[in-house]
């Protein structure tokens, strides 16, 4: 068996990336070799010498480095030089790379040499997965077989668009799989046609001009109507559950078991039967978190600074970073002020907003509508709401508002009706969180209220007068460095997350202050010092009601003393809402008389 004579030498690290700065092609319009040429060398072939040195001089002169790879795919299948090694050939090779010469550069000439050898060239490459084309033999009129590229337009939509991810819901979205575990939400006409594109570049280029001019031609063909023949596929939105928080950062899924606070990091593709969708991805890698960034972080200070009950604070911000729906705990988080106002007259600036932004910097699939259009009795005021919302954010909810109509999107499903469109029913589990931030107290008071909302109530250290640029000397988000970015989300799985676990929602009561608001809200601010002057207790003997108004009407605002003698059963109402709400007592009643006499009850 012939042996080729030729000393060995050991061939460097990184030997074919230098090479290529030592060898460049000499041809340069034909700087790369058709894959399927490499692909389609045989085994067992039988090449000459002469033949095969030929060969390789056609391929080292037309394609320079870049040729190398088919060189060796072509001369390892050689029969007659089984003792050929991978060091034999690439010295072959630097040989012939020194040799070349761009006069014997030409495809066509290096297709000639390789079918010398025994290798089966087609014209094209045979059709790779997801491809809308096939490769057809002819017979032209001389008998001559040819091969041509038969395109069709169905496989675009059957083969191609699934092959690069896109599929149907049963609810008529479109959705792309952009990696494992990973999809894209609402995809556009525009993005397939332009996906379709880049897999006809990703082609050899002797058949990309015939795929281009099909393609089109063809492409206002892709409407509606055709799309709704894709493979339809489901993708069950990735959230946390009873056990578990999770969230979707750069390098994987991080999940935190909420009874011993275990964290975890788990690559996208070993999601069960769950997707990340693109949106929700955190821009922050597990590996940039710490405890030692949150306690330095900017938002630490800040939400301390706002916070009238810190617990209640970050509890509440935990209750919505949560995205699982317990149905035992359906409640919505109120954000307003201590100081909120009953005149009517809206003083922000306490930083609600900037407390509401943090929170959707962490659950991105927040819809954020406006509170000053909100009408929840409207049937189209969820037009806005963004599909797979984990959060309705309604902000600067309007003064007067009921709280009732709320009731159901906090505790059952969610009716979205579009104009002209069908309506949506979002199921409890389905339906976004309910977060609301107000400058005023909600009118609505009771144990209905009290079970449904969690209420956190800012201070004024923020206010007109010095805003947090004053206080920090810059915009909070807006002027953050990626540093600073990494202490914030550090303080919400470090610190918000963990309280909100510790602690837990049904601890948190609603505070005094803010039920007194509520109470002036409904009433009247003289009213309410009238009754704390009185001192209602348990102990008082019975008493008339129009006696009790009476003492009220003598000191009482001309607003109070309007409404009052305008209705005189007005008393008794606001009487009741006082006790029931702020004393926590119960008010009864019974006639003596032509008198209706009142005492306080403890029922508790």
């Amino acid at each position: 068996m012939p042996v080729r004579e030729v000393k060995l030498v050991e061939l460097p690290q990184n030997f074919g990336e230098n090479m290529k700065a030592i060898h460049p092609s000499p041809n340069k319009e034909a700087l790369f070799p058709p894959e399927h040429w490499a692909r389609n060398s045989e085994e067992n072939l039988d090449i000459s010498h002469e033949i095969w040195l030929r060969m390789g001089l056609s391929i080292a002169s037309t394609f320079g480095e870049n040729g190398r790879s088919l060189f060796l795919a072509v001369s390892q299948g050689n029969e007659s030089y089984p003792n050929d090694t991978v060091e034999i050939l690439n010295e072959y090779y630097d040989g012939l790379l020194d040799d070349a010469d761009p006069k014997y550069a030409s495809k066509a000439s290096v297709a000639k040499k390789l079918e010398e050898c025994g290798v089966k060239l087609g014209k094209y490459p045979p059709p790779p997965v997801g491809a809308f084309w096939t490769i057809v033999m002819s017979v032209t009129k001389n008998g001559e077989a040819k091969e041509i590229i038969e395109c069709e337009f169905h496989l675009i939509v059957q083969k191609t668009l699934p092959f690069l991810g896109f599929s149907i819901t049963q609810a008529g979205n479109y959705m792309r799989e952009i990696s494992p575990g990973v999809v894209r939400s609402d995809i556009e006409f525009q993005e397939m046609a332009q996906a379709i594109s880049a897999y006809i570049k990703e082609q050899d280029e002797s058949i990309q001009d015939t795929l281009f001019s099909f393609t089109s031609k063809r492409m206002n063909l892709l409407d509606d109507k055709v799309l709704r023949t894709l493979v339809q596929k489901e993708f069950p939105r990735m959230r946390s559950d009873k056990d578990f928080l999770k969230y979707a950062l750069e390098d994987g899924v991080f999940s935190m078991a909420k009874k011993t606070k275990e964290k975890n990091l788990n690559p996208y593709e070993d999601l069960d039967d769950e997707y990340v969708f693109e949106e929700m991805v955190l821009p922050i890698s597990y590996e940039a978190l710490s405890e030692e960034k949150a306690n330095e972080s900017i938002i630490k200070e800040f939400v301390e600074l706002i916070s009238s009950d810190l617990t209640k604070t970050l509890v509440a911000i935990g209750l919505l970073l949560d995205s699982y729906k317990d149905p035992a705990l359906s409640k919505a988080v109120v954000i307003t002020d201590e100081k909120a106002s009953h005149d009517g007259i809206s003083r922000g600036g306490t930083g609600k907003d900037l407390l509401g932004m943090a929170v959707s910097f962490v659950i991105p699939n927040t819809s954020r509508i406006s509170g000053k259009r909100f009408d929840p009795t409207n049937q189209f005021n969820l037009q806005s709401l963004k599909p797979n919302s984990d959060i309705l954010w309604i902000e600067d909810l309007a003064k007067g508002i009921k709280e009732e109509p709320l009731f159901i999107m906090i505790s059952g499903h969610v009716e979205v009706e579009l104009k002209m469109k069908k309506v949506v029913t979002l199921s409890y589990e389905e339906a976004p969180k309910i977060f609301i931030t107000t400058n005023f107290p909600f009118e609505g008071i009771g144990p209905s209220s009290t079970r449904r909302f969690v209420t956190v109530e800012l201070t004024d250290y923020f206010n007109e007068q010095h805003a947090p640029i004053d206080e920090f000397g810059h915009r909070l988000y807006y002027d953050w460095d990626p540093e600073e970015w990494e202490r914030f989300f550090s303080y919400m799985f470090y610190v918000v997350i963990p309280t909100y676990l510790d602690v837990g929602v049904r601890s948190q009561k609603t505070s005094k202050n803010y039920i007194r608001n509520q109470v002036i809200g409904v009433t009247s601010e003289d009213f309410f010092d009238f009754c704390q002057s009185i001192d209602l207790n348990t102990d008082q003997n019975e008493d008339d009601i129009a006696n009790l108004r009476n003492k009220f009407l003598k000191d009482a605002g001309e607003d109070s003393k309007f409404r009052i003698e305008r209705n005189l059963s007005t008393f008794s109402k606001w009487l009741k809402i006082y006790v029931q709400s702020y004393l926590g007592l119960v008010l009864t009643t019974r006639k003596s008389n032509s008198k209706t006499m009142y005492m306080l009850e403890d029922v508790s």
